[in-house]
């Protein structure tokens, strides 16, 4: 299963509802996250007074973290340009990578974030 960042930080958060899903999920499969996230995981720390490394370790601790690919960037565009037809003004090009390197994986994307509703693979928390 793939995990969107607002999945991430809600485990950081101690969010149980979150890790009890989560932590099922990862008895059948194994749990990804896109390194595109770090960079987001990162912005969240420097609004938190958080140590990135800190957090990104305790994240890789959950979590395996995947490269993308010049043809996960084409899909995401293509994802992003869709969602942004389809009235979603709000869902940013790193969001339609993130879907594009969970579809590329044949995961499913778990997140909390509407921005993603409509997506075929996606779990909506």
């Amino acid at each position: 299963m793939f995990l969107d960042t607002t999945i991430l930080v809600e485990i950081l958060r101690g969010n149980q509802k979150v890790i009890n899903y989560v932590e099922r999920a990862a008895e059948k499969e194994p749990l990804l996250f896109s390194v595109m996230q770090i960079g987001e995981l990162a912005d969240w720390c420097h609004l938190n007074n958080l140590d990135p490394l800190k957090v990104l370790q305790d994240v890789k601790n959950i979590a395996t973290p995947v490269g993308i690919t010049e043809s996960i960037c084409l899909e995401g565009s293509k994802i992003k340009k869709e969602q942004r037809k389809a009235g979603n003004g709000k869902f940013s090009l790193i969001d339609g990578i993130i879907a594009a390197s969970a579809i590329s994986l044949e995961q499913k994307l778990l997140t909390l974030d509407r921005d993603f509703e409509g997506l075929e693979n996606v779990v909506l928390l």
